[in-house]
Order: C-alpha cells, then sequence, then structure tokens
C-alpha cells in the first residue's frame, strides 16, 4: 500500500507525562511510523487521529521548528530534557523527505536545552554535526532499539528499519562524542528472538559500542497491537501461534510472570558478564526495573 502523508499544523511542540522514563517530556514530529514493525506498541495511537492506518497513513506536523520555538521562549519552560521520539522514530523514513529533525535539532541548539533521541534509523548520522554542537553545550541522550542480529528475521520483524549492525556502528559514533549511549534489548519476543545466543551478542555489541546501558523488556502487546501480532504470527509462523496463545492467554498484553522472570534472570547474568550496569541496580542481584540513562 502507498504511504499517504497527511501534512498538518500542531498547536504545541512539547507534552508533560507523569510517568518518567528516559524524561518526563517528550514531543512527535510524526504520527504513524513508516519502519513497520510488526510489535509496534504505538499503534493504538491512530485512533485519536480517527485513523485505523498506522504505517501507511503518516501525520506530519509541518510547523514543529516554530511551536518548539514558541514552547521554549515561555518563562515557565526550565530547560527539562526533552524525548524527540516521544510516541514514533523522528529518524522514520518520512524524514528522508521532510528534513524537519535539522531545523529542531537548531531550536535545542539555540536554547542549549537536552534532548533524548532513541531511533532504529542510522538517518541519525546524517546530523551528526549539529548533535555533536548540542552535547558541546549540554547533555545529549541517544540510544537503539535492538532486537535480533539475525538479519534474515530482522527484516521480517522491521522491514524499513535499519540493519542492526548500522544501529551499532551510528551508535558507537555517537559514544565517541561524549554523547551519553544506551541501548534498548525490547521488545524480546518469545520463541524468536529470546535465545541466549543473540542477547548475548547483543550485549557484546553494546559494550564494544561504548554504551554504558542497556534496557531490555519482553513482547507488550498493548490495544489492537495484540490482533495484530496474532494474525502475523498465524500467517508467517502457524507452528508458534499455539504457544503465544498460551504465553498471552485471553486478554493478556503481558507475558506469563514464569517467562517473565526468565528473561529478566538471563539479562542480570548478561549484566555481570558485561557489566552493563545502571546506577540504580544492585550489584548482587537481579533488579527489578533498570533505568536506561539514569
Amino acid at each position: 500500500m502507498e504511504t499517504t502523508f497527511r501534512e498538518i499544523e500542531a498547536s504545541s511542540a512539547l507534552h508533560y507525562h507523569t510517568r518518567e522514563f528516559s524524561t518526563n517530556w517528550d514531543m512527535n514530529i510524526y504520527r504513524g511510523c513508516g519502519h513497520r514493525c510488526r510489535y509496534c506498541f504505538a499503534q493504538y495511537t491512530h485512533y485519536y487521529l480517527n485513523s485505523d492506518n498506522f504505517f501507511d497513513e503518516i501525520f506530519v506536523k509541518t510547523n514543529i521548528s516554530d511551536v518548539l520555538e514558541k514552547d521554549m521562549s515561555k518563562r515557565t519552560w526550565k530547560n527539562d530534557p526533552v524525548n524527540i521520539c516521544g510516541v514514533t522514530d523522528c529518524y522514520q523514513p518520512a524524514e528522508i523527505r521532510y528534513k524537519l529533525v535539522p531545523k529542531v535539532l537548531k531550536r535545542f541548539i539555540q536554547h542549549k536545552n537536552p534532548i533524548v533521541i532513541t531511533t532504529k534509523s542510522k538517518l541519525i548520522e546524517r546530523d551528526f554535526e549539529l548533535i555533536k554542537e548540542l552535547n558541546e553545550l549540554t547533555e545529549v541522550r541517544i540510544g537503539i532499539s535492538v532486537t535480533t542480529v539475525n538479519e534474515k528475521l530482522r527484516r521480517i520483524l522491521e522491514p524499513y528499519a535499519a540493519p542492526t549492525v548500522d544501529r551499532f556502528k551510528a551508535l558507537e559514533k555517537f559514544s565517541k562524542i561524549g554523547c551519553k549511549t544506551a541501548v534498548l534489548l525490547m521488545p524480546v519476543i518469545p520463541y524468536m528472538t529470546d535465545f541466549r545466543t543473540n542477547l548475548d551478542e547483543i550485549f557484546r555489541l553494546t559494550y564494544n559500542s561504548g554504551a554504558k546501558r542497556l534496557l531490555a523488556w519482553p513482547l507488550h502487546l498493548r490495544g489492537n497491537t495484540k490482533g495484530m501480532f496474532f494474525a502475523f504470527i498465524k500467517e508467517s509462523y502457524p507452528q508458534l501461534y499455539p504457544k503465544f496463545r498460551e504465553m498471552y492467554p485471553g486478554r493478556s498484553s503481558n507475558v506469563k510472570k514464569e517467562y517473565f522472570k526468565y528473561i529478566m534472570d538471563m539479562v542480570y547474568e548478561l549484566r555481570c558478564k558485561y557489566s552493563l550496569f545502571n546506577p540504580k541496580d544492585e550489584p548482587d542481584a537481579p533488579p527489578i526495573q533498570p533505568t536506561l540513562f539514569d
């Protein structure tokens, strides 16, 4: 299906959330995402836009740079860190066409405002000089999202995202200039990406890239994501379908508790192996929920 771009004007850029992940503030340059990840948790957000086509109907906030300047010029703005990939990746394929991120980065440079970027794209390297300039003025945190080192499987699960090896190459470049870097091993997908060899290799690549943080979490099937993901499994991996039905029974969007513990214990062992502990992690016991950057 051909992608439709809906150019819209935003009334504001910055949005506050009480639940802190990497920061309480985020923004979305685009709504919808062209990466087409089979497990994408954000698909439900298109309902608020009266659209049911998260991957093929992309909303583009063409005035995002101007409204960001307006928001950051308010006396009440405290220069808090802003996640510029709030719900959707700002370096998704639409950015090749619209080139909105450089304008946004220049606003943050102007205000010396810290930012967070989480991406699956190597397009971030296009803005290397701007990100370097901002990092010399304030803190820049960059995370890459990774699921598998198996490129054949990666192309099935994340057809329009960058190859995993390219993501790590980009992360290494930003680690070398002093950006605070991290890896999101998310989601860990039962029966597909949860093998120890896969997780171990991702930990190894994280360590070699210079990143100091890694956050791992099993697949969460929120809202309509569950139905779409199950349909994909039933069609492409029918032998796994009964297992997924058992792992996510009824209306459950979470893996079974026993499986969750199994994954997090494995993650803890790999943290020990590669010394990838977060400051809040206890070195002698598995952390309940490690943080990403802090």
